[in-house]
């Protein structure tokens, strides 16, 4: 029996942009699909070592495309960093899609959904900064479903306008640090 090893990226070494769109492509691959969310795709992919730790985080945004969403569509920052060399559980099966990404040497370690149409993401000194447009009808940001009562309001979604948000990842963690 073989056990998978996750490989860490080697410190200190900028990541190269094949081996980022291969995590990143290889992560996205692992969201779910169905007959509602349709297409999941990244966008503004970028390395960077957020923590001081000489290894590099990867960010993203994960968006998707839905058809007839009774709920908010996924829009998220997603953060993968550099997995530990340890094996996987022996004599546990593991998914084509999962040892994919296991084999970039990066996991998922953060994700945050954004409100909003993404504009900018930042990275200075350690934090991530998004800034992101909120409309008033928008798939990202549901502001009522259906219910058997009939339309029921949310309260989740920021008013329409101009937003941005901070995040820090430290500890390893994705904490956000201010609205």
């Amino acid at each position: 029996m073989a056990a998978v090893l996750l490989m860490a990226p080697p410190a200190g070494h900028a990541l190269e942009k094949a081996r980022l769109d291969a995590a990143v492509q290889a992560h996205l691959a692992l969201f779910s699909t169905d007959d509602i969310v349709e297409e999941r795709f990244a966008s503004r992919a970028s390395a960077t070592d957020l923590d001081g730790d000489g290894a590099e985080e990867i960010l993203f945004l994960a968006t998707a495309r839905c058809v007839g969403a009774h709920f908010d569509c996924p829009n998220e920052l997603v953060l993968l960093a550099a997995a530990a060399n340890e094996p996987a559980e022996a004599g546990k099966r593991v998914e084509p899609d999962v040892l994919a990404a296991a084999r970039t040497g990066y996991r998922q370690a953060g994700a945050e959904q954004i409100p909003g149409d993404v504009r900018a993401i930042r990275v200075s000194k350690g934090i991530i900064e998004v800034v992101f447009q909120v409309e008033q009808d928008s798939p990202i940001c549901k502001r009522s479903f259906s219910t058997e009562r009939g339309r029921q309001a949310t309260t989740h979604c920021p008013a329409p306008g101009r937003y941005e948000r901070r995040y820090r990842w430290s500890g390893g963690k994705l904490t956000k640090v201010s609205s």
